[in-house]
């Protein structure tokens, strides 16, 4: 619970989203990975979501794919994907940095957490369109959704994300997340003398958007896994 409040599947039909209710969960062992299956159906029983979560072997990751089936005899437009629920730091991605007002983007990852831990998610298969939602109390929500798709009857549209955890500030979440996607990776590494009691860099692009934030070490040094282009930092 530090630093990911919720996770759960959501599913849009023409832009209206459809409740979803748990039918079924089971529990086995894979080639030696464990692997968790959670089957959800609509009230009215046009749409099933079997989302299946494997741990991935000695990588700090979680592989989550969601497959809707269409039971209906019509075709139906379809976007899958996650609510989100962060907690203590905002959000935060890669071209918008720490995001404290509502927002849309098209992003390839994404990320949250606290001091202790970084979580993130990453989209192998391209951008997914997150949603960040601002309450005036309590956790923030991202909604990542799929692109709208056409499903044809006994059709099936599928999602996939990795659910990253790492220790410690985003510095190893970003690196993680940019390796995931394919992105050639740079670094850029310096101190800060003397040594601040706290501060935090940042690597602006070009366009000044913000790429990468991270936390400064007790020690000063701070370490900033990029792709390679130039920034300001």
């Amino acid at each position: 619970h530090d630093g990911l409040e919720q996770l759960s599947v959501v599913l849009f039909e023409a832009g209206r989203e459809l409740p979803l209710r748990v039918r079924s969960t089971s529990a086995r062992v894979d080639t030696g990975r464990p692997v968790l299956t959670l089957v959800q159906v609509t009230g009215d029983g046009r749409f099933e979501v079997t989302t299946q979560a494997r741990l991935a072997p000695a990588k700090p990751y979680l592989e989550l794919v969601s497959r809707v089936q269409v039971r209906d005899r019509a075709p139906a437009r379809l976007r899958i994907g996650d609510r989100v629920r962060f907690v203590h730091d905002p959000p935060f991605a890669p071209g918008l940095g720490e995001v404290e007002m509502p927002h849309r983007a098209w992003l390839s990852w994404f990320g949250g957490g606290s001091r202790r831990a970084a979580y993130g998610l990453v989209f192998p298969d391209g951008p997914v369109e997150v949603a960040f939602q601002r309450p005036i109390q309590g956790a923030s929500e991202e909604l990542a959704r799929t692109a709208e798709a056409q499903v044809e009857p006994n059709g099936s549209l599928s999602y996939r994300r990795w659910l990253l955890v790492t220790p410690g500030n985003r510095t190893e979440l970003a690196e993680m997340a940019w390796r995931l996607t394919g992105t050639p990776l740079g670094t850029a590494h310096g101190a800060l003398q003397p040594t601040p009691r706290w501060a935090s860099i940042t690597a602006r692009d070009a366009a000044d958007r913000p790429i990468l934030e991270v936390l400064v070490e007790p020690s000063g040094r701070f370490r900033l896994p990029l792709p390679p282009r130039e920034y300001r930092v």
